[in-house]
C-alpha cells in the first residue's frame, strides 16, 4: 500500500517466509517461525545470530535458584554481544600505558580476560535508556563479569532500537568513558571485535529496579520506555520431569 511517497511493507523471513514482528523503531528482530535473527540496516534485512539465555540454566543460576523467593516479573532485554579478538600485533607499552595500573593488573591477572584461553565478550544495550551513563554502566558490568550464559536460539528481540553499528559506537564511548575503572571495557578498547550477536537477557523487576542477578547488573526501571516495560514475560519453573 502506498501513501504519498511512503510505502508500507510487511516483513517476512527470508529463510522460511514466516512473519517477522517488529515494533516501531526496531532494528533487530527474530522470526517467530524458524527463530532466526535479522537486522534492519540500510533499508535491507541482514542475517544475524540471535539467542536468549537458556531458561533452565537461568532458573538454576539466578539468586535463590528455581524457587526464587521474591521473584518479580521478568523483562527480556536485548543486548548486542561482540566477541573480542586479539589485535594483529601485541599491545604496545604506549597502548597499555593509557590504562591505570590497577585496571591493567586486573586485565592481566584475571583469567576470564585471557583471550588465549577463553572467548571474551563485550556487551552493549540494544534498547534505549534515559541516560547514556546507564547504558555505559550496564556495558561495564556485563563485560567485567563475563557471565557464562547458556544460550538457546530464538532471541526475544522486541525493543532492539540500536543497530549493531550504533551499539559498537556506544561501546567505544563506554570504553573511553569508563575504561579507567572497568578492566573489561579497557580490554575492549584495545581489541578488535568480531561479528555482532543479539542476546536477550532476563531482568527481574524488583521494586523500582531491574536486576540481572547472574551478572549483578541493575538499573532503575524508570530508565526504560514504558512500552518496553510492558513487553514482559514471566519465567516459570518447568513442570516436574520436563527437560530444561
Amino acid at each position: 500500500m502506498f501513501t504519498g511517497k511512503w510505502k508500507t511493507k510487511k516483513l517476512t523471513c527470508p529463510a522460511c517466509g514466516g512473519d517477522i514482528t517488529a515494533l516501531p523503531g526496531d532494528r533487530a528482530f527474530a522470526c517467530s517461525r524458524c527463530e532466526l535473527g535479522f537486522e534492519l540496516a540500510d533499508g535491507r534485512v541482514g542475517r544475524l545470530s540471535a539467542n536468549q539465555v537458556y531458561r533452565g540454566w537461568w532458573l538454576r543460576a539466578r539468586p535463590g535458584g528455581p524457587a526464587g523467593e521474591g521473584a518479580g516479573k521478568v523483562v527480556l532485554l536485548p543486548f548486542w554481544r561482540f566477541e573480542l579478538t586479539s589485535p594483529a600485533q601485541a599491545f604496545t607499552l604506549q597502548d597499555t600505558g593509557k590504562v591505570p595500573p590497577k585496571v591493567r593488573k586486573s586485565m592481566r591477572d584475571e583469567e576470564r580476560f585471557d583471550l588465549s584461553r577463553h572467548r571474551v565478550f563485550a556487551y552493549y544495550p540494544a534498547f534505549r535508556t534515559a541516560h547514556a551513563q546507564t547504558a555505559f554502566n550496564l556495558s561495564a558490568t556485563l563485560t567485567d563479569t563475563q557471565p557464562a550464559y547458556e544460550l538457546s536460539a530464538g532471541a526475544y528481540s522486541a525493543g532492539a532500537v540500536h543497530a549493531s553499528d550504533a551499539a559498537e559506537r556506544g561501546l567505544c564511548f563506554a570504553s573511553e568513558h569508563l575504561g579507567d575503572h572497568s578492566p573489561g571495557l579497557a580490554l575492549t578498547g584495545l581489541c578488535g571485535r568480531g561479528s555482532p550477536q543479539l542476546v536477550s537477557l532476563p531482568f527481574e523487576r524488583r521494586g523500582a529496579e531491574l536486576v540481572e542477578g547472574v551478572s549483578g547488573a541493575r538499573f532503575p526501571a524508570g530508565e526504560l520506555d514504558e512500552s518496553l516495560l510492558a513487553l514482559n514475560q514471566e519465567y516459570k519453573s518447568p513442570p516436574e520431569g520436563e527437560k530444561t
